[in-house]
């Protein structure tokens, strides 16, 4: 018994011989027993056999006949194979076509072939200015947090009009009220005073009052009672906590908290408070 692996193909090769061979190629009177005693005629292929399998039914014996044709016994009968001399010569038409591909280069075109490339809209000038203002300005503090300076189109001389004329306007204007109504101004510099010591305002210093800045125009307002204002630090934890409720059961998650007190912005996670600007 012999054991090995086989594989089914649907054609192995094509019919052989090519053509019918003379029927005393070799005579019977000489091998009776041959393995294909049909070997003269074309038929199909239903065995290839490999070396290894060949090794094993090849048996002691061999027979030779006009120098061009032998025949080797084996377990499936007498194997012949060799060269017949034909009366008549049929012509074949062969085409033959040969193609060399480079592994790198065939995977480097599927590749490409299959990669998605999305149409990405080339930067603007204004995009790109913006792009490389972040990258020049901006910085991470000990919070973890990133903080950058405010753009200008003109960034190397903004202009920044005469801001200074109408904040003193407004100042004045503010002074006058504090006159008609004295406890307003307590509350206004009890503010004032509270955001100063938290450290979200400074006086600024003599040596820089000459350089060119934006004043901001600074417009009190004090109200008794308000939806989003609290009498104490208290209160306004509270609040901020109701009010992130009550937009979370309608689908609104509220973020860029801020406030001047600490004590409240202790409670709120880094990721809801809102950036600051330089």
């Amino acid at each position: 018994m012999i054991t090995a692996k086989a594989y089914v193909l649907r054609r192995i090769n094509s019919r052989l011989p090519s053509q019918e061979l003379p029927s005393d190629t070799w005579p019977s009177s000489e091998i009776s027993d041959l393995a294909d005693p049909h070997f003269h005629k074309p038929g199909s292929i239903d065995v290839l056999l490999g070396a290894v399998v060949y090794a094993h039914i090849i048996l002691d014996g061999i027979i030779k006949r006009n120098e061009s044709l032998v025949a080797l016994n084996s377990r499936l009968g007498w194997l012949g194979s060799g060269e017949v001399a034909q009366s008549s010569h049929q012509s074949h038409n062969v085409v033959v076509m040969h193609t060399q591909v480079e592994v790198d280069q065939l995977l480097r075109q599927f590749w490409e072939i299959n990669e998605y490339s999305p149409n990405v809209k080339p930067l603007s000038k204004p995009e790109m200015q913006c792009e490389e203002h972040f990258k020049k300005t901006h910085t991470r503090n000990t919070d973890g947090r990133y903080e950058v300076r405010l753009p200008f189109k003109d960034e190397d001389t903004p202009n920044l009009g005469n801001s200074r004329q109408l904040a003193l306007k407004r100042l004045h204007q503010m002074e006058n009220k504090f006159k008609r109504r004295p406890e307003f101004h307590k509350e206004y510099c009890k503010f004032m005073r509270q955001y100063e010591s938290l450290g979200h305002m400074e006086v600024v210093p003599k040596t820089e009052k000459e350089n060119r800045a934006y004043y901001l125009q600074h417009h009190a307002i004090l109200r008794a009672s308000s939806m989003t204002g609290s009498s104490t630090e208290e209160d306004t934890q509270r609040l901020q906590r109701r009010l992130t409720e009550l937009f979370k059961r309608g689908g609104f998650l509220l973020h860029k908290w801020s406030s001047n007190s600490e004590t409240v912005l202790s409670e709120i996670p880094d990721s809801k408070k809102a950036l600051k600007v330089q």
